[in-house]
Protein backbone atom coordinates (compact mmCIF):
# COMPACT_ATOMS: atom_id res chain seq x y z
CA UNK A 1 0.00 0.00 0.00
CA UNK A 2 0.96 3.57 -0.66
CA UNK A 3 -0.09 7.01 0.35
CA UNK A 4 0.74 10.47 -0.09
CA UNK A 5 1.11 12.30 3.20
CA UNK A 6 0.60 16.06 2.89
CA UNK A 7 4.12 17.71 4.47
CA UNK A 8 2.00 19.20 7.12
CA UNK A 9 1.11 16.30 8.80
CA UNK A 10 5.00 15.26 9.07
CA UNK A 11 5.73 18.73 11.36
CA UNK A 12 5.97 17.43 14.71
CA UNK A 13 6.83 13.84 15.92
CA UNK A 14 4.17 11.18 16.38
CA UNK A 15 2.31 8.14 15.79
CA UNK A 16 -0.09 7.55 13.05
CA UNK A 17 -2.21 4.47 12.95
CA UNK A 18 -3.11 3.34 9.88
CA UNK A 19 -5.95 0.79 9.35
CA UNK A 20 -7.89 -0.66 6.11
CA UNK A 21 -11.92 -0.10 6.23
CA UNK A 22 -14.31 -1.34 3.04
CA UNK A 23 -16.90 1.27 2.57
CA UNK A 24 -19.13 -1.03 0.91
CA UNK A 25 -19.16 -3.69 3.58
CA UNK A 26 -18.57 -1.86 6.62
CA UNK A 27 -15.78 -4.39 7.28
CA UNK A 28 -12.50 -3.06 8.87
CA UNK A 29 -8.75 -5.05 9.72
CA UNK A 30 -8.40 -6.26 12.67
CA UNK A 31 -4.46 -5.59 12.44
CA UNK A 32 -3.26 -2.16 12.14
CA UNK A 33 -0.02 -0.44 11.75
CA UNK A 34 1.97 2.32 12.53
CA UNK A 35 3.45 5.53 11.12
CA UNK A 36 5.93 7.08 12.83
CA UNK A 37 7.56 10.46 12.52
CA UNK A 38 10.77 11.04 13.81
CA UNK A 39 12.18 14.50 14.61
CA UNK A 40 14.96 15.00 11.86
CA UNK A 41 17.52 16.52 14.40
CA UNK A 42 21.00 16.70 14.53
CA UNK A 43 23.10 13.56 14.22
CA UNK A 44 20.19 11.04 15.54
CA UNK A 45 18.53 9.06 13.40
CA UNK A 46 15.65 6.44 14.14
CA UNK A 47 13.76 3.62 12.17
CA UNK A 48 10.99 2.35 12.85
CA UNK A 49 9.54 -1.25 12.09
CA UNK A 50 6.13 -2.85 13.17
CA UNK A 51 7.60 -6.06 14.30
CA UNK A 52 6.80 -8.00 17.49
CA UNK A 53 10.14 -9.46 19.00
CA UNK A 54 10.62 -9.82 23.37
CA UNK A 55 14.31 -10.04 22.68
CA UNK A 56 17.39 -8.87 20.76
CA UNK A 57 20.98 -9.70 20.14
CA UNK A 58 23.69 -8.26 18.03
CA UNK A 59 25.23 -10.21 15.32
CA UNK A 60 28.81 -7.95 14.81
CA UNK A 61 30.27 -10.68 12.04
CA UNK A 62 27.46 -10.71 10.14
CA UNK A 63 26.25 -6.90 11.18
CA UNK A 64 22.55 -7.99 11.78
CA UNK A 65 20.27 -7.58 14.44
CA UNK A 66 18.42 -10.98 15.49
CA UNK A 67 14.92 -10.88 16.99
CA UNK A 68 13.14 -13.60 17.98
CA UNK A 69 9.02 -13.00 16.68
CA UNK A 70 5.95 -13.49 19.03
CA UNK A 71 3.30 -15.37 17.20
CA UNK A 72 0.88 -12.19 17.45
CA UNK A 73 3.16 -10.02 14.58
CA UNK A 74 1.16 -9.85 11.87
CA UNK A 75 4.48 -10.41 9.01
CA UNK A 76 6.59 -12.54 11.05
CA UNK A 77 4.80 -14.50 13.19
CA UNK A 78 7.19 -17.27 15.22
CA UNK A 79 10.18 -16.65 13.38
CA UNK A 80 13.79 -15.23 14.00
CA UNK A 81 14.67 -12.67 11.90
CA UNK A 82 18.10 -10.74 10.79
CA UNK A 83 17.21 -6.86 10.40
CA UNK A 84 19.91 -5.03 8.20
CA UNK A 85 20.05 -1.90 10.99
CA UNK A 86 21.28 0.47 8.08
CA UNK A 87 18.06 0.14 5.91
CA UNK A 88 15.39 -1.75 8.10
CA UNK A 89 15.21 -4.55 6.09
CA UNK A 90 15.16 -8.30 6.88
CA UNK A 91 17.38 -10.05 5.25
CA UNK A 92 17.10 -13.53 6.98
CA UNK A 93 14.32 -15.77 8.02
CA UNK A 94 13.76 -18.62 9.78
CA UNK A 95 10.32 -20.40 11.69
CA UNK A 96 10.33 -21.89 14.61
CA UNK A 97 7.87 -23.17 17.36
CA UNK A 98 5.61 -20.92 19.00
CA UNK A 99 6.50 -17.43 20.50
CA UNK A 100 10.18 -17.81 20.50
CA UNK A 101 11.32 -15.09 23.99
CA UNK A 102 14.55 -16.42 25.15
CA UNK A 103 17.34 -15.57 23.24
CA UNK A 104 21.03 -15.18 22.52
CA UNK A 105 23.67 -15.46 19.75
CA UNK A 106 27.63 -16.38 20.30
CA UNK A 107 30.07 -13.97 20.92
CA UNK A 108 31.97 -15.79 17.45
CA UNK A 109 28.73 -15.15 14.91
CA UNK A 110 28.52 -19.00 14.79
CA UNK A 111 24.84 -19.48 16.20
CA UNK A 112 21.90 -18.37 17.58
CA UNK A 113 19.95 -20.11 19.84
CA UNK A 114 16.04 -19.62 21.31
CA UNK A 115 13.77 -21.14 23.57
CA UNK A 116 9.64 -20.41 23.48
CA UNK A 117 7.09 -19.42 25.97
CA UNK A 118 4.63 -22.06 24.58
CA UNK A 119 6.83 -24.93 23.93
CA UNK A 120 9.42 -27.05 25.85
CA UNK A 121 12.26 -27.03 23.28
CA UNK A 122 15.53 -24.84 22.35
CA UNK A 123 16.42 -24.12 18.89
CA UNK A 124 20.00 -23.55 17.92
CA UNK A 125 20.37 -21.58 14.10
CA UNK A 126 23.31 -21.29 12.37
CA UNK A 127 24.18 -17.63 11.46
CA UNK A 128 24.35 -15.63 9.32
CA UNK A 129 21.27 -17.54 7.47
CA UNK A 130 19.38 -18.22 10.11
CA UNK A 131 19.61 -22.29 8.78
CA UNK A 132 20.75 -25.89 9.98
CA UNK A 133 18.68 -25.60 12.94
CA UNK A 134 19.01 -27.95 16.05
CA UNK A 135 16.32 -28.55 18.32
CA UNK A 136 16.55 -30.88 21.46
CA UNK A 137 13.83 -30.97 24.16
CA UNK A 138 13.46 -29.63 27.83
CA UNK A 139 13.02 -31.92 31.16
CA UNK A 140 10.04 -32.40 33.08
CA UNK A 141 9.33 -31.38 36.52
CA UNK A 142 7.42 -34.18 38.27
CA UNK A 143 5.15 -31.47 39.66
CA UNK A 144 5.30 -28.65 37.01
CA UNK A 145 5.30 -30.67 34.24
CA UNK A 146 6.84 -29.67 30.83
CA UNK A 147 9.56 -26.62 31.62
CA UNK A 148 10.35 -23.69 28.91
CA UNK A 149 13.47 -21.73 28.57
CA UNK A 150 13.00 -18.64 30.73
CA UNK A 151 16.50 -17.13 29.68
CA UNK A 152 19.95 -19.21 28.19
CA UNK A 153 23.20 -17.87 27.39
CA UNK A 154 26.35 -18.85 25.52
CA UNK A 155 29.39 -19.50 26.98
CA UNK A 156 32.20 -17.10 26.12
CA UNK A 157 34.26 -18.41 23.48
CA UNK A 158 32.40 -21.73 23.53
CA UNK A 159 29.70 -21.79 20.45
CA UNK A 160 28.27 -24.74 21.38
CA UNK A 161 27.99 -24.64 24.81
CA UNK A 162 25.41 -22.97 26.52
CA UNK A 163 23.65 -22.07 30.07
CA UNK A 164 19.49 -22.43 30.55
CA UNK A 165 17.55 -21.69 33.28
CA UNK A 166 14.12 -23.24 32.86
CA UNK A 167 10.75 -22.09 34.32
CA UNK A 168 6.87 -24.15 35.05
CA UNK A 169 4.16 -23.10 31.81
CA UNK A 170 1.02 -23.62 33.98
CA UNK A 171 2.13 -20.63 36.62
CA UNK A 172 3.10 -17.45 36.32
CA UNK A 173 5.32 -15.84 37.92
CA UNK A 174 7.04 -18.55 36.89
CA UNK A 175 8.73 -21.39 38.88
CA UNK A 176 12.28 -21.67 38.52
CA UNK A 177 13.91 -25.07 37.76
CA UNK A 178 17.55 -25.98 37.70
CA UNK A 179 20.12 -24.45 35.50
CA UNK A 180 21.58 -26.71 33.21
CA UNK A 181 24.77 -26.45 31.06
CA UNK A 182 24.47 -28.30 27.35
CA UNK A 183 27.05 -29.03 24.85
CA UNK A 184 25.57 -29.36 21.52
CA UNK A 185 22.11 -29.93 22.87
CA UNK A 186 23.01 -32.79 25.18
CA UNK A 187 22.95 -31.70 29.40
CA UNK A 188 25.77 -32.09 31.27
CA UNK A 189 24.98 -34.63 33.86
CA UNK A 190 24.88 -32.75 37.11
CA UNK A 191 22.04 -29.62 37.04
CA UNK A 192 21.99 -27.18 40.24
CA UNK A 193 19.36 -24.73 41.82
CA UNK A 194 19.67 -22.35 44.84
CA UNK A 195 16.79 -23.90 46.53
CA UNK A 196 14.83 -20.62 46.52
CA UNK A 197 13.51 -21.23 43.13
CA UNK A 198 14.55 -17.74 42.64
CA UNK A 199 16.93 -17.95 39.75
CA UNK A 200 15.95 -15.94 36.50
CA UNK A 201 17.98 -14.14 34.34
CA UNK A 202 21.19 -15.75 33.42
CA UNK A 203 24.72 -15.02 32.99
CA UNK A 204 28.41 -16.67 32.09
CA UNK A 205 31.68 -14.94 34.32
CA UNK A 206 34.50 -14.33 32.33
CA UNK A 207 35.32 -17.78 31.27
CA UNK A 208 32.79 -20.84 31.42
CA UNK A 209 33.43 -21.94 34.73
CA UNK A 210 31.12 -19.48 36.16
CA UNK A 211 27.21 -18.38 35.76
CA UNK A 212 25.10 -16.02 37.87
CA UNK A 213 21.51 -16.14 37.53
CA UNK A 214 19.39 -12.92 39.11
CA UNK A 215 15.83 -12.24 40.49
CA UNK A 216 14.73 -8.85 41.11
CA UNK A 217 13.11 -7.92 44.42
CA UNK A 218 11.32 -5.37 46.06
CA UNK A 219 14.23 -4.62 47.91
CA UNK A 220 17.02 -4.86 45.21
CA UNK A 221 18.02 -8.52 43.73
CA UNK A 222 19.37 -12.27 44.27
CA UNK A 223 22.09 -13.14 42.64
CA UNK A 224 23.22 -16.45 42.61
CA UNK A 225 26.86 -18.48 41.44
CA UNK A 226 27.27 -21.22 40.13
CA UNK A 227 30.51 -23.70 39.16
CA UNK A 228 30.44 -25.00 36.13
CA UNK A 229 32.51 -27.84 35.22
CA UNK A 230 32.81 -30.82 32.74
CA UNK A 231 30.55 -32.67 34.65
CA UNK A 232 28.05 -29.73 35.02
CA UNK A 233 26.71 -27.08 37.86
CA UNK A 234 27.23 -27.08 41.51
CA UNK A 235 25.66 -24.17 43.44
CA UNK A 236 28.08 -21.97 45.23
CA UNK A 237 25.85 -19.28 47.22
CA UNK A 238 23.03 -17.07 46.98
CA UNK A 239 22.96 -13.22 47.71
CA UNK A 240 20.15 -10.68 48.43
CA UNK A 241 21.90 -7.29 47.21
CA UNK A 242 19.83 -4.71 48.87
CA UNK A 243 18.93 -1.64 46.49
CA UNK A 244 16.46 0.17 44.60
CA UNK A 245 13.32 -2.01 43.03
CA UNK A 246 14.13 -2.82 39.59
CA UNK A 247 11.34 -1.75 37.89
CA UNK A 248 12.15 -1.91 33.69
CA UNK A 249 14.23 -4.62 32.73
CA UNK A 250 14.85 -7.20 35.33
CA UNK A 251 18.01 -8.50 33.63
CA UNK A 252 21.92 -8.37 34.56
CA UNK A 253 25.01 -7.88 32.89
CA UNK A 254 28.23 -9.15 32.58
CA UNK A 255 30.97 -6.90 32.02
CA UNK A 256 34.58 -9.17 31.15
CA UNK A 257 36.50 -6.01 31.85
CA UNK A 258 35.63 -4.72 35.17
CA UNK A 259 34.47 -8.58 36.24
CA UNK A 260 31.02 -7.13 37.76
CA UNK A 261 27.62 -7.72 37.10
CA UNK A 262 25.34 -4.62 36.19
CA UNK A 263 21.68 -4.47 36.57
CA UNK A 264 18.79 -3.23 35.29
CA UNK A 265 17.83 -0.80 38.22
CA UNK A 266 21.50 0.93 37.81
CA UNK A 267 23.43 -1.07 40.65
CA UNK A 268 26.79 -2.59 39.81
CA UNK A 269 28.06 -5.55 42.16
CA UNK A 270 31.30 -7.69 42.40
CA UNK A 271 30.35 -10.79 42.63
CA UNK A 272 33.84 -12.11 43.33
CA UNK A 273 34.39 -9.84 46.58
CA UNK A 274 30.64 -10.36 46.92
CA UNK A 275 30.09 -6.01 47.37
CA UNK A 276 28.64 -3.39 45.72
CA UNK A 277 30.61 -1.19 43.54
CA UNK A 278 28.13 1.50 42.98
CA UNK A 279 25.25 2.85 41.36
CA UNK A 280 24.40 5.02 38.37
CA UNK A 281 21.57 6.88 39.98
CA UNK A 282 18.97 5.23 36.96
CA UNK A 283 16.94 2.73 36.13
CA UNK A 284 15.37 0.90 33.64
CA UNK A 285 16.59 -0.70 30.59
CA UNK A 286 20.64 -1.42 31.07
CA UNK A 287 23.23 -1.70 27.69
CA UNK A 288 26.71 -1.59 28.32
CA UNK A 289 29.64 -0.60 25.66
CA UNK A 290 33.06 -1.92 27.39
CA UNK A 291 35.20 -0.57 24.75
CA UNK A 292 33.07 2.67 25.17
CA UNK A 293 33.38 2.87 28.59
CA UNK A 294 29.96 3.41 28.82
CA UNK A 295 26.47 2.26 30.43
CA UNK A 296 23.15 3.90 28.28
CA UNK A 297 20.04 2.98 30.56
CA UNK A 298 17.02 3.48 28.54
CA UNK A 299 14.01 4.83 31.37
CA UNK A 300 10.84 6.91 31.57
CA UNK A 301 10.50 10.61 31.73
CA UNK A 302 6.61 11.87 31.95
CA UNK A 303 4.84 10.15 29.82
CA UNK A 304 7.94 9.37 27.15
CA UNK A 305 11.25 7.87 27.62
CA UNK A 306 14.72 9.13 27.03
CA UNK A 307 18.02 7.50 26.95
CA UNK A 308 21.21 8.08 29.52
CA UNK A 309 24.71 7.66 28.83
CA UNK A 310 27.22 7.36 32.06
CA UNK A 311 30.71 7.08 32.38
CA UNK A 312 31.29 3.37 33.49
CA UNK A 313 34.17 3.63 35.42
CA UNK A 314 33.40 6.69 37.42
CA UNK A 315 29.40 6.57 37.44
CA UNK A 316 29.14 10.04 35.94
CA UNK A 317 26.32 10.86 33.55
CA UNK A 318 27.76 12.29 30.28
CA UNK A 319 25.43 12.20 27.65
CA UNK A 320 21.07 12.32 27.79
CA UNK A 321 18.49 11.67 24.25
CA UNK A 322 15.42 11.99 24.55
CA UNK A 323 12.97 10.15 22.96
CA UNK A 324 10.39 10.58 19.99
CA UNK A 325 6.94 8.95 21.70
CA UNK A 326 7.32 5.07 21.03
CA UNK A 327 4.04 2.92 20.82
CA UNK A 328 4.09 0.27 23.55
CA UNK A 329 6.35 -0.45 26.62
CA UNK A 330 9.91 -1.39 25.87
CA UNK A 331 10.99 -5.08 26.54
CA UNK A 332 14.45 -5.08 25.43
CA UNK A 333 17.77 -2.72 24.54
CA UNK A 334 20.64 -3.11 23.18
CA UNK A 335 23.69 -1.97 21.78
CA UNK A 336 24.62 -2.62 18.15
CA UNK A 337 27.28 -1.16 15.66
CA UNK A 338 29.19 1.49 16.15
CA UNK A 339 26.97 4.35 17.01
CA UNK A 340 23.82 1.70 17.61
CA UNK A 341 20.95 1.34 19.96
CA UNK A 342 18.07 -0.63 19.35
CA UNK A 343 14.61 -0.66 21.43
CA UNK A 344 12.12 -3.06 21.26
CA UNK A 345 8.42 -2.66 22.17
CA UNK A 346 5.56 -4.36 23.29
CA UNK A 347 1.68 -3.10 23.06
CA UNK A 348 -0.66 -4.41 25.54
CA UNK A 349 -3.16 -2.37 23.67
CA UNK A 350 -2.93 -4.24 20.43
CA UNK A 351 -6.31 -5.98 18.99
CA UNK A 352 -4.93 -8.95 18.97
CA UNK A 353 -4.17 -8.65 23.04
CA UNK A 354 -7.59 -7.97 23.11
CA UNK A 355 -6.91 -4.32 23.43
CA UNK A 356 -5.51 -4.86 27.22
CA UNK A 357 -7.28 -3.53 29.98
CA UNK A 358 -7.72 0.05 28.99
CA UNK A 359 -6.69 -0.38 25.59
CA UNK A 360 -8.52 0.92 22.45
CA UNK A 361 -7.41 -2.67 20.64
CA UNK A 362 -5.02 -0.41 18.12
CA UNK A 363 -1.56 -0.30 16.29
CA UNK A 364 0.66 -3.16 16.34
CA UNK A 365 1.65 -6.03 18.65
CA UNK A 366 5.28 -4.42 19.23
CA UNK A 367 7.72 -2.03 17.53
CA UNK A 368 11.16 -2.16 16.83
CA UNK A 369 13.45 1.52 17.11
CA UNK A 370 16.77 0.87 15.56
CA UNK A 371 18.14 4.44 16.62
CA UNK A 372 21.89 5.46 15.09
CA UNK A 373 23.76 8.54 16.54
CA UNK A 374 27.29 9.16 16.33
CA UNK A 375 27.54 11.53 18.94
CA UNK A 376 26.11 10.69 21.76
CA UNK A 377 26.47 6.77 21.43
CA UNK A 378 30.21 8.00 21.55
CA UNK A 379 33.55 8.05 23.92
CA UNK A 380 33.41 11.92 23.54
CA UNK A 381 29.47 12.18 23.71
CA UNK A 382 28.82 15.57 26.17
CA UNK A 383 25.35 16.34 27.24
CA UNK A 384 23.03 17.94 24.90
CA UNK A 385 22.03 20.37 27.62
CA UNK A 386 23.53 21.06 31.08
CA UNK A 387 23.26 18.10 33.57
CA UNK A 388 21.17 20.92 35.53
CA UNK A 389 18.91 21.28 32.71
CA UNK A 390 18.45 17.61 31.96
CA UNK A 391 14.74 16.30 33.32
CA UNK A 392 14.89 13.20 35.95
CA UNK A 393 14.18 10.00 33.82
CA UNK A 394 12.52 7.38 36.05
CA UNK A 395 11.98 3.71 36.22
CA UNK A 396 8.69 2.09 34.65
CA UNK A 397 6.85 -1.40 35.20
CA UNK A 398 8.20 -3.92 33.06
CA UNK A 399 5.38 -5.69 31.33
CA UNK A 400 7.20 -9.01 29.17
CA UNK A 401 5.25 -10.15 26.28
CA UNK A 402 5.13 -13.25 27.84
CA UNK A 403 4.14 -11.69 31.24
CA UNK A 404 0.98 -9.96 29.66
CA UNK A 405 0.53 -12.69 27.39
CA UNK A 406 0.30 -15.49 30.84
CA UNK A 407 -1.63 -12.43 32.41
CA UNK A 408 -4.37 -12.05 29.84
CA UNK A 409 -4.97 -16.39 29.44
CA UNK A 410 -5.47 -16.43 33.22
CA UNK A 411 -2.58 -18.22 34.56
CA UNK A 412 -1.89 -17.52 37.60
CA UNK A 413 0.23 -19.29 40.71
Amino acid sequence: MQASVPSGELTGPGNVVISVSDSVTGLQSAASAVFSIVPASGSTTILAMNIAGCNSAWDSKSQQLLLPVLSADSQYPNMVVGVNPATGAVVHTAQVQPDPCAFSATDDGSYAYTGFGAANYITRLSLPNLDASMTWTLPTDPQEGPLWAYDLQPAPGAAHTIAADFAASNRWPPYAGNVTVYDDGVARAQTATSGGRDDGNIQWGAGSSQVYTANPTTGGWIISTYNVDASGVTFAQRRSIPGPAPTGGAGIHFDSTTGYLYDDSGSVYDPVSDTSVGNYNASGFVALDAAMNRVFILGQIGNGYAIQSFDKTGFARVGYLGLPPLVGTPVAFIRWGSNGLAILTFNVNAAVYGGGIHGDGTGPAGMLYIINDMKFVSPNSVPATSINDIPPVHSFERVSPLTAMHRSSGISD
